[in-house]
This record gives structure tokens, C-alpha cells and sequence, in this order.
């Protein structure tokens, strides 16, 4: 029997894995690697350590323990030689099973790669497969050919030095992609389809306890939320986007959802309402609230997608790019072109998802 190993670096991740393990591999001994590139990762790895739904919980400080990015060439060139040898460093990272057949991961960077090498170390026939982070993270943008085969210069050097000392690499390894929606994938590895999150399963109580959620403080009294971007700085009018929409809907209606590297406080000088719940992700305050009488509002946030494509049922999405005029944002144009090609390639599997096309829709 298999011996599986994922390594997660965001609890979108997190949750994706849960679910593989839930429904894919349940009876197969399978770890989990979670990475302090999200906020309490520690604390999250402990408690979910304490509820045995893996065999194995192993908790590793990357960040700041592996960086490729130095101020010259030499250091450059000794700060991937852990990642090519393959040593696993950090105060609280230790592995009681080291020989594993299966290696699931999502990004490709220095964590996944330097878990590549020390598990390639003890198994040469170590087999590689890639899961989702949302339904936009397929690759139908983007040439997959060079996402798989190293997206970065420097991570592309350390694939050339294991191949020079005769070592495999992810790219040689890679079988299968899991995902919940196969139809829309169209790179080249073979699409393995994750069963939906039912609203009743018993994952939101565990993620409902590894996340110390308590529902008693969760309260959404407004009707509308809106997930904001960060496309004032590329000419885009996103506020006055908010401001219309509360004009519309009432102030005390709409709760704006900030992005997580906003700290303009553009919003709160504006007299909007902010979601205070930022200790929680919020993909796990979904699962664990029921939103089935709100309005979820956006421009092009994948944040609204996380969930909500995953999951049996979700809120009303609008999409709101068409009432705004986005000729000047790269990045916007980027996700309206995923968000296109998502609806065309998904066909009726993307009910209660809207592009709108005027004010007034979202206020029927």
C-alpha cells in the first residue's frame, strides 16, 4: 500500500488535502507537511496533529530557513545547494516516516523542491502528483510546459544541477493532477477528479476545531460583501465601484472584505463597514456560516471562487469588471481572461455565478 506525503504552504491547500486524504486515500498512510507561510502555522499543525485524521503532522519553518534570493551570486549558489541535496532544516521539523511512494504538492518552489529531494533521497522511484488551489491555478493561461518544469531562473538552476549529479527531478516524476473540475483542465497530466465538499461533511468540524472557530462570534448581518482588490494604483476606480454599490444597497447592508495586503484604509475613510475576522481564513468561515441569504460582490477576487466552487452550494456571485473600465490593469486583465475562459469551459457547472453587466442586477 502506498505511503503518501503533501506538503501545504496556504490552508486553501490545507483544505484541498483533507479532502484528498478523505476521499481518495483514506485507508492509505498519508502525512502532511504544513509550512509557516501561512499565519499560525504552528498552532493549526498542533492541533491538527491532535486530532489523528493523518498519520503524520509535521510542521516546518521554510520561511526564513530556505531562501534563494541573496544579494550575490555566491550566496545565490550555496543557498541552493540544501534544495538540491535535499536537507530539511527548521526547530521543529522532523519526519518519523522517511520512505514514501507518493508526493503531492500544489507550488513549485524551494519548500516543494527541497521536500522532492530528501524524500528522492530515500525512495529513487518517488512518484509526483500536483492538486488544485482553486479552479483559476489549472494553467489555461499560462504555457504549463515551463509552470511544471520550473516557473523561476534560479529554481530552473536547481533542476540543471540535479540532472548534471544524475538526479531526477519533480518535472521527470509528475503523473496525475487532482482537481474538482477534470473537464476544464487542459495541461498535460492526467486529471484526477476530487469529490466536492458536501455542507454537511464532517470536514467542517474538523477544520471548525483546528481553526478554534468559534460561531458565536461569526456574524454577517449584511447582505452584500464585497471582496476588494488592489487596483486602485492601475487607474482602476474600485472605491467609487463600492461607494455606488452602497449607495444602492445601504451603507449598513454591504460589509467590505479587504485584500490581505491592503492597509491603505481607504475603505474605513470612506465610512464602509470592514470585516473584522481576519484571524480566520476565510475559507474555513464559509464552511463553518451559513451565507445562503447574502450576495457575494467582486470585481475579479478568486477569494469568492475558493469555496465556492468546491462546495454543494454557495451564495450569488457577481462579478463586477464590465462596470468599470479596466483597459489600464494588467493584472485585472489577467483575471478576466481566467474568469472567461472558467465560464465557458464550465458551462452549467457555474450556476448562481454572474458577470454585471448593470447596477441594478445585483440589487434584484
Amino acid at each position: 500500500m502506498d505511503k503518501i506525503i503533501a506538503i501545504c504552504d496556504t490552508y486553501a491547500q490545507l483544505i484541498n488535502v483533507i479532502q484528498i486524504r478523505r476521499e481518495l486515500f483514506s485507508s492509505q498512510y498519508f502525512s502532511v507537511v504544513i509550512t509557516n507561510n501561512s499565519r499560525n502555522g504552528q498552532e493549526i499543525s498542533e492541533r491538527l496533529r491532535e486530532e489523528n485524521f493523518f498519520n503524520e503532522v509535521v510542521f516546518w519553518e521554510t520561511k526564513g530557513e530556505i531562501e534563494y534570493i541573496k544579494q550575490n551570486y555566491i550566496q545565490k549558489i550555496l543557498s541552493i545547494i540544501p534544495i538540491i541535496s535535499g536537507k530539511i532544516s527548521g526547530r521543529h521539523t522532523s519526519f518519523k516516516e522517511k520512505l514514501y511512494d507518493l508526493f503531492l504538492f500544489y507550488s513549485i518552489g524551494p519548500s516543494s523542491l527541497t521536500l522532492f529531494s530528501y524524500l528522492y533521497n530515500y525512495n529513487k522511484n518517488i512518484r509526483c502528483s500536483r492538486f488544485e488551489e482553486g479552479v483559476l491555478s489549472y494553467g489555461f493561461l499560462h504555457n504549463e510546459e515551463f509552470l511544471t518544469k520550473y516557473p523561476t531562473l534560479t529554481v530552473k538552476a536547481i533542476g540543471l544541477a540535479r540532472s548534471i549529479f544524475l538526479m531526477r527531478n519533480i518535472s521527470d516524476v509528475l503523473d496525475d493532477f487532482y482537481c474538482y473540475f477534470p473537464k476544464v483542465y487542459q495541461g498535460r497530466l492526467k486529471p484526477v477528479s476530487i469529490p466536492k465538499i458536501s455542507m454537511n461533511s464532517d470536514i467542517k468540524c474538523l477544520l471548525e476545531r483546528i481553526f478554534a472557530v468559534d460561531k458565536a462570534n461569526l456574524e454577517y448581518r449584511q447582505k452584500y460583501i464585497y471582496f476588494a482588490a488592489m487596483y486602485d494604483d492601475e487607474g482602476v476606480q474600485e472605491l467609487e465601484l463600492i461607494q455606488k454599490v452602497a449607495s444602492l444597497v445601504g451603507n449598513e447592508n454591504l460589509l467590505i472584505k479587504t485584500h490581505p495586503r491592503d492597509n491603505s484604509g481607504r475603505f474605513e475613510k470612506a465610512g464602509l463597514i470592514i470585516d473584522n475576522n481576519s484571524s480566520i481564513p476565510w475559507e474555513i468561515i464559509q464552511l463553518n456560516y451559513d451565507f445562503s441569504d447574502h450576495v457575494f460582490l467582486t470585481i475579479t477576487s478568486q477569494s469568492v471562487l475558493s469555496i465556492s466552487l468546491i462546495a454543494e452550494t454557495h451564495p450569488p456571485i457577481y462579478f463586477m469588471f464590465k462596470l468599470l473600465d479596466m483597459s489600464k490593469s494588467k493584472n485585472a486583465a489577467t483575471g478576466i481572461r481566467a474568469l472567461h475562459h472558467l465560464f465557458d469551459s464550465m458551462n452549467s457547472e457555474v450556476n448562481g455565478f454572474y458577470l454585471a453587466n448593470t447596477f441594478d442586477e445585483i440589487c434584484e
